[in-house]
């Protein structure tokens, strides 16, 4: 159901539409199989077992070679071959979505200068480009651009030859406008529909002509003519129905059309000598395949089987959806008869498809290549495009080969991966090796559809009991991935980064679980290479092009931070409002996302190549003797046979002139029930008589579930530098009890690190000569409520209009001590009172220090309302209090934004390139959502992403009076040349070996992240 809503987006949908005249840059549909090829033999698994050891494997480090064979292949199929639809490969290779856009703007130039049937090329150029943009998130751009070719004048000849142009682009930019304005949406593809009925009924009158009216011919051809219209227009609204969720009027009006059409295909009184419109049968089909899908989006799932059985009884929607309904018998028959199908397809373009694998995957991926590699030399092949003229040139005949073989291969892919899901790996093995060497020699290795079958492979392969030859195909497809996930981060927006990460995310779990079960020699140095491409990758991505932009002075890129600065303050104020899923909000989410990609493509072109730092050994070789790193990653073994979906837990020990070590837990579960455990026990009244003892127990836990097993490996390390993942990313690991009784800061000073790649990467070395220190805000008068806690003193709801912010009294004595320390080494100021205002911070540029001692909040409680696991949301309902905060939260002036707080959102917005230390000196600064692999999206990301080096932050309430007495020791530590880390660790120490604070409670919040 989750794959149909997103209409916008998705790759089945599209299809349906594209058989209504819109072609959006898909490769040509697959061949029909040819009649009487017999079905391959599927019994070689034994076989395939005993080949795929490591011995019979060692050369399948072969796969790991990048072996296309022109590097600048499509920019010359571009160039001529004149088919966009080869754009869905050109997209993720060398050329970026610059030179993408150039490419195909050239081309639809060129081919608009054309008359008659070259319209319909100049057509698909156009979506392609609208297509591009959107992809990459340029919605702006993209609707700019649809509004203006849809606006453009076309010459006679040009409208003869492209009927419904202008709608095929308007459908276009109703579905760009599905999510953010529905009612326009609705309203452009009704009037559409209305218009193809209206264009069939003229096309009629002209066929018809000549024909007696009322008569028996002429009431047969405007019934076939009738009917064939009104489907072909309700299929424009069914899917925008399917897409907003409106199922029943969705399933409503193909069940409408899907009648008519049966009766008009079977029906054979119509005059021959007329005849119906052409695909009518093929629309008949189209109908019930989405029929069929709407009922499965809506959970018919036995009158979706029946449909799919009815439209191609051999096809992957069927067989998924049998799988889904646990008939695994029944989707092997389906499988099976794919298989033959496929082969046939393949077999056209390349012959290779024949030879089993027989012994050595290898030696069968080399096979497939040598053919490829011949095949695509062949002078022989001719492309004939829809016009009926060959291709003459070199880059033509190979344009269509791409064209010819790149969507049977994807159906080739896809086919293996459901082998694999229907217990069949031997078979997907067959069939994704050959599969795997052609696209590698068509595409080039680190091509999407290669790097998805490769994946694919290793799957499969593990599914085979034979971990250890899988790890050899992940470890390829990791390498090859690194190259592709480097280019497609530069050139698209935030949300569509995230997008892209967690669609890798699930093989790079895939990955570690075949680490686990095949214990390779070099396991610790490959847990390692996965956790430094991809821990903490979008912000370190995002942090970069944003700091990046900072150093630019031209106008197009001012002019972009500028609107990102408003409409993220915009959204924020939306997203606290408990609006983030209005309209009015997912507009100026596209907004953000839009000019978020036009910045991501400014900055990528001006930085060059932008490489993932993924080198282990660089890594280790920083280690300094006394240093160990402990990296945890957290992954979900989906294919596990001890328990499908168990999430587990991995660390990697290393140490300087050690080889690392890996230390695994089969289930995270127990961990992060201790974590809960250990911080509830912390936040229990301290008059608790039984406290004491549930923090000690608690503590205990945690420590020899977690850190026990990590210790033995630290050797003599006093310095750990921690890369926590998932509930330890909120976990005050410093406080952890020892048998000896004595918290973990008492043995190691802790540094943690937002991710390990922080240890390579390059800082410009900048000595800022300011400091910042804001106390005691003026909030405004609140309702009642008193001080004592940086708490915010009454919550009644999640809204922002439900909480206000008592006074701190203790931030000014703190601000004040803190100012004092600073301006010793810094121009130091500070703001207190109403002086203490959001726009005096946000105005500060690359202070050394920036010290905020006010009020902070994290607004939850919104599950149900979908809006709970996004980014975006969380980012913008975290947040901190300056003056005038309370008069903000409740009455805030149209279009004004959110006076006095300042989101995690806007951070993004700040300039703090070069800021050695940001201490947010409030409650529960640390939290925020917590998703493994991408940290804790709140306002400690948000200000590392702004440029800040190190941030101290807290994980829970802190008290006025103890937080005001800790921050001014630390602050005189760090007066004395100590390093942050080195001051917050004398400081716990100090307060938990007595004296008024030396409960956990006042020292163990503060966690500072950074290097």
């Amino acid at each position: 159901m989750h794959r149909l809503a997103a209409w916008t987006r998705g790759r089945r949908l599209r299809s349906w539409i594209s058989q209504i005249g819109i072609t959006l840059m898909l490769l040509a549909p697959p061949s029909a199989a040819m009649a009487g090829k017999p079905a391959r033999d599927s019994t070689v698994q034994a076989s395939i077992a005993r080949a795929l050891t490591p011995q019979q494997l060692s050369d399948l480090k072969l796969l790991g070679r990048f072996q296309g064979l022109d590097p600048n292949l499509y920019g010359r199929i571009w160039q001529t071959g004149r088919d966009p639809r080869s754009c869905r490969s050109a997209h993720f290779l060398a050329l970026s979505y610059g030179n993408a856009l150039d490419s195909l703007t050239a081309d639809m130039n060129d081919s608009a200068a054309r008359d008659g049937m070259q319209q319909s090329w100049t057509l698909r150029f156009e979506l392609a480009i609208a297509d591009t943009l959107e992809f990459t998130g340029r919605y702006g751009e993209a609707e700019r651009f649809l509004k203006q070719r849809i606006s453009t004048p076309l010459t006679r000849a040009q409208r003869d030859g492209a009927i419904y142009r202008t709608q095929d682009l308007q459908i276009r930019l109703a579905r760009l406008y599905a999510s953010t304005r529905p009612d326009e949406a609705e309203r452009i593809l009704q009037q559409i529909a209305k218009s193809r009925i209206a264009d069939n009924q003229l096309l009629f009158s002209q066929q018809i002509h000549g024909y007696p009216v009322g008569g028996d011919a002429w009431q047969s051809a405007k019934r076939t003519f009738d009917t064939f219209s009104t489907a072909n227009a309700e299929r424009i609204l069914g899917p925008f129905y399917l897409s907003t969720g409106r199922f029943k009027e969705a399933l409503g009006l193909q069940q409408a059309a899907t009648a008519p059409l049966e009766r008009e295909v079977e029906r054979t009184a119509y005059n021959s000598a007329i005849g119906p419109p052409a695909g009518l049968a093929e629309l008949r089909t189209k109908t019930v395949a989405t029929q069929a899908m709407i009922a499965e989006a809506a959970g018919h799932l036995a009158e979706a089987e029946a449909l799919y059985r009815a439209c191609c009884a051999a096809s992957p929607d069927l067989a998924r959806l049998l799988l889904r309904m646990g008939k695994r018998d029944e989707a092997r028959v389906v499988l099976s008869q794919m298989m033959v199908q496929v082969g046939a397809d393949l077999e056209e373009v390349f012959d290779c498809m024949r030879t089993p694998v027989e012994g050595d995957l290898a030696q069968a991926i080399a096979r497939a290549e040598t053919t490829a590699r011949a095949r695509f030399a062949d002078p022989r092949v001719t492309y004939v495009d829809e016009t009926g003229s060959g291709g003459g040139g070199d880059s033509t005949r190979r344009s269509g080969l791409v064209l010819e073989a790149a969507a049977d291969l994807a159906r080739a892919t896809e086919l293996g991966e459901l082998l694999t899901d229907a217990g069949l790996p031997a078979d997907a093995v067959q069939v994704l090796a050959p599969t795997f060497g052609l696209q590698r020699v068509v595409f080039g290795g680190s091509h999407p559809d290669a790097l998805r079958s490769l994946a694919a492979l290793g799957r499969a392969i593990r599914g085979l009991g034979q971990p250890a030859p899988a790890v050899q195909v992940w470890s390829n497809w990791h390498a090859l991935g690194g190259e592709f996930l480097t280019s497609r981060l530069w050139a698209v927006s935030e949300d569509r980064r995230r997008q892209f990460f967690r669609d890798d995310r699930q093989n790079v779990d895939r990955y570690l679980s075949a680490i686990r079960e095949a214990a390779p020699a070099d396991a610790a140095a490959q847990v390692l290479g996965i956790s430094l491409r991809h821990k903490g990758l979008l912000a370190s991505v995002a942090g970069d092009i944003g700091a990046r932009a900072l150093t630019r002075t031209d106008a197009p890129t001012t002019a972009l931070l500028t609107q990102l600065r408003q409409m993220r303050a915009q959204f924020a104020q939306l997203a606290l409002r408990d609006r983030a899923g209005s309209p009015e909000a997912l507009l100026v989410r596209r907004r953000i996302d839009d000019v978020e990609a036009q910045l991501a493509s400014l900055m990528g072109k001006a930085g060059g190549d932008q490489g993932l730092a993924a080198d282990p050994e660089a890594l280790l070789a920083r280690l300094r003797p006394g240093e160990a790193l402990v990296d945890f990653l957290a992954f979900r073994d989906v294919d596990s046979a001890d328990g499908p979906g168990r999430e587990r837990l991995v660390a990697v020990v290393a140490r300087a002139g050690v080889a690392p070590q890996l230390v695994w837990w089969d289930d995270i579960a127990p961990i992060r029930a201790a974590a809960s455990r250990f911080r509830m026990a912390m936040l229990l009244d301290e008059g608790d008589p039984a406290r004491a003892a549930q923090l000690q127990a608690a503590s205990r836990g945690l420590h020899d579930l977690l850190w026990k097993p990590v210790s033995g490996r630290l050797g003599d390390a006093s310095r750990i530098l921690l890369g926590p993942d998932d509930i330890l990313d909120v976990t005050p690991l410093a406080a952890l009890l020892d048998p000896q009784d004595r918290p973990l800061i008492a043995r190691y000073e802790l540094v943690t690190l937002t991710a390990p790649r922080d240890l390579l990467a390059a800082r410009a070395v900048t000595r800022p000569t300011t400091a910042l220190v804001v106390g005691d805000p003026a909030f405004g008068a609140p309702p009642g409520g008193a001080g004592g806690t940086r708490a915010i003193a009454r919550v009644t709801g999640t809204r922002s209009d439900q909480i206000f912010f008592a006074p701190l009294p203790g931030t000014l004595t703190e601000g004040e001590g803190v100012n004092a320390l600073l301006a010793k080494s810094y121009a130091s100021r500070f703001l207190a009172g109403p002086a203490a205002t959001k726009a005096a911070v946000t105005a500060t540029r690359s202070p050394a220090v920036l010290h905020l001692a006010t009020h902070g909040f994290f607004l939850i409680g919104l599950a149900g309302s979908g809006q709970e696991g996004d980014p975006l949301v969380s980012l913008s309902r975290s947040g901190l209090a300056f003056a005038n905060a309370n008069l903000g939260m409740r009455a805030p002036a149209a279009g004004a934004g959110l006076e006095g707080i300042l989101t995690a959102l806007e951070a993004l917005s700040l300039d703090l390139r070069g800021t050695k230390l940001v201490v947010l000196s409030a409650c529960e600064t640390a939290l925020g959502q917590v998703a493994s692999g991408e940290g804790v999206y709140g306002l400690a990301q948000a200000l590392h992403q702004a440029g800040a080096q190190g941030v101290m932050a807290t994980l829970w309430p802190v008290s006025d009076e103890a937080t005001s007495a800790f921050m001014q020791a630390f602050y005189a530590k760090m007066a004395t040349g100590q390093t942050p880390q080195q001051a917050l660790r004398a400081t716990q120490i100090e307060f938990s070996q007595g004296g008024k604070w030396r409960d956990p409670v006042y020292w163990a919040p503060f966690v500072l992240s950074g290097t």
